[in-house]
């Protein structure tokens, strides 16, 4: 009997800890949950799926138009409209992607981290200073692609495209030989 009541009273122990931790667990997911909802999930909510299936469209297409055949890329597009958007949609909207984004989160910011946010979100500087950086940070967004795109035409990334090619060239012709 006495080897039954030490069990008891051991798992009892062991098992204290965490019903205490409970409500700061409890208050943990919550300043989580409305982090990320201010932050990330934002992003995600406004994420523009046009543009994510326009970028794969031309990922596949692109190399596809080499080939001149239009019902290929007929087919490529039709997919890329249906099936691949669906996908880009749940994967975008889905509670795994959620989870694993919150895990990385749980692992940088304690309780008054999140606290400490979101206190400062609920000032008006802190709304308005979300509001301006989700501006700001979609417009910094357009004038990296634009850099991007810049950098293809710039002289010096001309040259090193040629150098690459003279350099990759006789390998790959080598490689196709085998």
């Amino acid at each position: 009997m006495i080897r039954g009541w030490k069990w008891a009273a051991a798992a009892l122990l062991l098992t204290a800890p965490a019903v205490q931790a409970a409500p700061a667990d409890a208050a943990y997911e919550a300043a989580l949950d409305r982090y990320y909802e201010l932050t990330i999930g934002h992003e995600l909510a406004t994420l523009n799926i046009d543009k994510v299936v326009e970028s794969f469209r031309q990922g596949a297409t692109g190399k596809l138009q080499e080939q001149d055949c239009a019902k290929l890329t007929r087919t490529m597009d039709e997919f890329a409209d249906k099936e691949f958007r669906t996908a880009a949609q749940k994967y975008f909207t889905s509670p795994a992607l959620r989870e694993e984004i919150e895990g990385a989160l749980r692992k940088h910011l304690t309780l008054e981290d999140l606290n400490a946010y979101l206190a400062f979100a609920d000032t008006p500087a802190g709304r308005r200073y979300i509001e301006h950086n989700r501006l700001a940070s979609g417009e910094a967004e357009r004038a990296v692609e634009a850099s991007a795109e810049k950098l293809f035409e710039r002289p010096e990334f001309q040259e090193m495209l040629s150098q690459l090619f003279a350099k990759v060239m006789p390998v790959m012709l080598e490689c196709q030989k085998k």
